[in-house]
């Protein structure tokens, strides 16, 4: 997959995970962001700017899409 970033969002710190490694978080309902951090599987953006990989890869709308800017 193509990594599509937004100017707001930092530069990934960590490599893309594998789909595999996404399913398996997404079975555990959690997430990472781009710098590494977990999050809860819903949380789209880390407390470091960072938005979740399933964001990033278009799994699921960032934050703005949710409150519908």
């Amino acid at each position: 997959m193509t990594i599509e970033t937004t100017p707001e969002w930092p530069e990934p710190t960590c490599d893309e995970p594998s789909t595999g490694t996404l399913m398996q978080w997404a079975d555990e309902r959690r997430a990472q962001a781009t710098d590494g951090c977990w999050l809860d599987a819903d949380t789209p953006v880390c407390e470091h700017g960072h938005p979740s990989w399933a964001v990033v890869l278009g799994l699921m709308p960032d934050e703005e899409d949710v409150r519908g800017e």
